[in-house]
């Protein structure tokens, strides 16, 4: 992997939203993006387990496991000592914001 290419992992159950975050990744002159999806997350989980991203944006709803748990359990699964997962919360979910940077994510940012 060269200097400026990152590895960016996409948890959403949206694919409109998925589509949207990646085109603006790819509109970036000074980095190049490998990046990934997953739907749900299950299918995120199971991606983690092969995959090493540079970072993670993790919609924190989620229809078959709610994005707290995946959260945690990235947290907890991940051998690398700090993977940035910037939590995607709706404009009235500070609370759950809160609870996701108290779980360990780095930031959030309000979808809209």
């Amino acid at each position: 992997m060269s200097k400026n290419q990152r590895t960016v992992f996409i948890i959403d159950d949206c694919s409109e939203d998925r589509e949207i975050y990646e085109y603006y990744l790819r509109c970036d002159k000074n980095y190049t993006y490998n990046i990934l999806h997953a739907g749900n997350g299950e299918e995120a989980l199971r991606v983690c387990a092969e995959e090493l991203p540079d970072v993670v944006l993790l919609d924190i709803v989620l229809q078959n496991v709610d994005g707290l748990e995946v959260l945690k359990q990235l947290r907890s699964s991940f051998n690398r000592s700090y993977l940035p997962i910037i939590v995607l919360v709706g404009q009235r979910d500070e609370e759950v914001a809160i609870a996701a940077m108290k779980s360990g994510a780095a930031e959030y940012l309000v979808k809209n």
